[in-house]
C-alpha cells in the first residue's frame, strides 16, 4: 500500500542520513512499537539485528493470541450488559411506569422497593435522551483514550503511575517493564558491550520513568565499580527478590546474558499469567454486578403484582 511505501521511503532515508536501523524505526512509533525499535538496536549493538526480528516474532504471536483472547471475552460481556440494560430500560422506562399508575387508581401505597424503583424510573423517563448520550460519550471516549495511551509516553506514565498501587495491576506493571529491560540487557551483554553501557542503554529504552533512571543508577555504579549484585540489593523497593537473586546468580557464574534471559522468560509468563487472571475475575464479577441489578428490579416487579392481587382481594 502507498502508506507501507511511504513508510520504507522515510526508513530509507533516515539510513541514509547516518542513522541505523533502530533509530530510524523509533521515529515512527506509530508502525513500530517502542519495544521492537528497542530489540533492534540492542541488537545492532550486539552485531545481530535478526535475532531482535526472532524475539519479536514470538512476541507478537503471543499479543495477537492475547487480543484474540480478550476481544472474544469482552464480547461475550458486552452482549450480556446490553442484554441486562435493554431489560432494565426496558422495565424501568415502560413496566413500572404503569404499575405506579395502578397503585395510585387502588389507593395503594407503594413498597420501599418500588418507590427505589420509581425514582429510577422518573429519571430514566425524563431523561432518555440525555442517557443515551452519556452512554455513547463514554464509548467514545473509551475508544479515544485507547487511542491516545498507545501514542502518549505522557499518558503511560500517568496511568502507570496510578495502577501500581493496585494488587495485580502494579505487579503486572512490573513483570513488563523488567522484562523489556532483561530482554534488552541480554542482547546488548551477549553482542559484547560492556556492563555499564548496556545499564546505560537499558535505561534509553520504553520504561517507565522510575525503572528508567533505576537502570541509570545502576549504570553509574557498576562504573564506579561496584559488582552489579551489591547495586542491584540496594534498589529493594523497585526490584524484586526473584530479579535480584537470579542477577545474583548469573554474576557468580560470570554469564549475566542468562540470567537476563531467564528472567525475561520468567516475567514475561508471568505477565502472561497476570493478564489472563485479570480478565477472567473482572468479567464475571461485572456481570455480577449487573445481574443483581436486573435481579432487584424484576424483584420489584413480582412485590408490584403481589401487591396488586392483595388489593384486588380485600376490594372483593
Amino acid at each position: 500500500s502507498r502508506q507501507v511505501l511511504a513508510v520504507l521511503l522515510e526508513m530509507r532515508d533516515d539510513i541514509d542520513a547516518g542513522q541505523s536501523l533502530g533509530e530510524a524505526m523509533s521515529r515512527l512509533p506509530r508502525f513500530f512499537p517502542r519495544q521492537l525499535s528497542d530489540s533492534v538496536t540492542a541488537a545492532e549493538s550486539a552485531g545481530n539485528p535478526a535475532d531482535a526480528f526472532d524475539a519479536y516474532r514470538d512476541e507478537l504471536e503471543y499479543r495477537m493470541l492475547a487480543v484474540s483472547d480478550v476481544s472474544l471475552t469482552l464480547f461475550y460481556f458486552g452482549l450480556l450488559l446490553s442484554a441486562h440494560f435493554s431489560i432494565v430500560g426496558f422495565l424501568l422506562w415502560r413496566v413500572i411506569p404503569v404499575f405506579i399508575e395502578l397503585y395510585a387508581d387502588f389507593g395503594q401505597r407503594l413498597p420501599r422497593l418500588l418507590e427505589f424503583f420509581s425514582r429510577v424510573s422518573d429519571v430514566v423517563v425524563n431523561h432518555w435522551n440525555a442517557i443515551n448520550a452519556a452512554a455513547v460519550a463514554a464509548v467514545l471516549l473509551f475508544v479515544a483514550t485507547r487511542m491516545v495511551y498507545r501514542r502518549s509516553a505522557f499518558f503511560q506514565q500517568v496511568a502507570a503511575r496510578l495502577l501500581r498501587p493496585i494488587p495485580l495491576f502494579g505487579t503486572l506493571f512490573v513483570r513488563r517493564n523488567l522484562s523489556h529491560a532483561a530482554s534488552v540487557l541480554d542482547k546488548l551483554i551477549r553482542g559484547g558491550v560492556p556492563l555499564h553501557t548496556a545499564l546505560w542503554r537499558t535505561s534509553l529504552a520504553k520504561l517507565n520513568a522510575g525503572y528508567a533512571r533505576l537502570f541509570a543508577r545502576l549504570s553509574k555504579a557498576v562504573e564506579s565499580g561496584t559488582s552489579l549484585n551489591e547495586a542491584v540489593e540496594r534498589e529493594t523497593y523497585l526490584l524484586p527478590q526473584s530479579f535480584r537473586i537470579l542477577i545474583a546468580l548469573g554474576e557468580r557464574s560470570a554469564n549475566v546474558a542468562v540470567s537476563c534471559e531467564k528472567i525475561d522468560e520468567l516475567y514475561r509468563r508471568d505477565a502472561r499469567r497476570i493478564r489472563r487472571l485479570l480478565v477472567d475475575s473482572l468479567v464475571p464479577l461485572g456481570v455480577g454486578i449487573v445481574g443483581v441489578i436486573t435481579f432487584f428490579a424484576c424483584a420489584s416487579l413480582y412485590t408490584m403484582l403481589s401487591g396488586l392481587i392483595d388489593a384486588l382481594m380485600a376490594d372483593l
